[in-house]
């Protein structure tokens, strides 16, 4: 597990830099919608800190970053029925967050 952590780490350093050179073309759409960019890595390092690991076996992403529509962003995890089909998104408080109110939003194995 470890060793995992280290690597999804070093795909927040990849990340980061891409997000810092400019070449990152979902911040530069959530930059047009008012998304700072201390803003962004912070989300995109909690992001990146996902070990896929949702109560599953089959490695499915555990956490979305997503842009809502009232220009903020939100840290919101991935829920899984039993066979491993998608459930919904939920915010810390484990409410869900219906689909109408995010803007865009990305998981730890996209591309940025």
């Amino acid at each position: 597990m470890k060793g995992m952590k280290r690597k999804t780490m070093n795909d927040f350093f990849y990340k980061r830099r891409i997000v810092k050179n400019g070449e990152s073309e979902i911040f530069k759409q959530w930059f047009c919608q008012g998304v700072s960019q201390t803003e962004f890595l912070k989300g995109l390092e909690w992001l990146c800190e996902d070990t896929c690991f949702a109560g599953n076996h089959n490695n499915l992403e555990s956490r979305e970053l997503c842009l809502l529509t009232n220009g903020r962003i939100a840290k919101l995890y991935r829920q899984y029925r039993k066979d491993d089909s998608f459930a919904g998104l939920y915010d810390t408080n484990s409410r869900k967050i219906d689909k109408q109110y995010i803007l865009d939003s990305f998981t730890c194995k996209e591309r940025i």
